[in-house]
C-alpha cells in the first residue's frame, strides 16, 4: 500500500467520525507520530509503499479514532502552544553583554 492508498483509506473511514479540517489535522499528526514526516515530507512521499511495521501502527490508529478515542491517548502526546512576551532586550545581544559585563564589575 501507498502512502496516497493510506491517506484514502484513513479519510473514507473517518469521514463520518470527524469535520474535513479536523480529520486533515488528525492525519498529518498521525503522519508526523508515525511517520515522523512534516507535512512536505508527506506529500514527497506520496508513492512510496508504507512498511509493515508503520502499517501496522496507522490501522491501530484509524480503529481508535474511529471509536472515538482522544488523538492525545492514541499517541500519548499532545501539543502545547505556549506564548510569551520578551522584552526587546531580551533579543539584543549587545544590550545583554553590556548587562553582564555590569554585573562582573560591581
Amino acid at each position: 500500500m501507498t502512502q496516497a492508498e493510506l491517506r484514502q483509506m484513513f479519510y473514507s473511514r473517518l469521514t463520518r467520525n470527524y469535520y474535513q479540517g479536523e480529520l486533515q489535522a488528525l492525519y498529518h499528526w498521525c503522519v508526523q507520530e508515525i511517520q515522523h514526516w512534516s507535512r512536505v515530507e508527506t506529500y514527497l512521499h506520496n508513492n512510496e509503499e508504507v512498511s509493515e511495521e508503520s502499517l501496522s501502527r496507522w490501522k491501530d490508529a484509524i480503529e481508535r479514532l474511529a471509536e472515538d478515542e482522544p488523538v492525545q491517548y492514541v499517541f500519548g502526546t499532545t501539543i502545547f502552544w505556549i506564548e510569551a512576551a520578551l522584552r526587546s532586550s531580551c533579543l539584543d545581544s549587545k544590550a545583554r553583554n553590556r548587562r553582564i559585563s555590569a554585573n562582573h564589575t560591581r
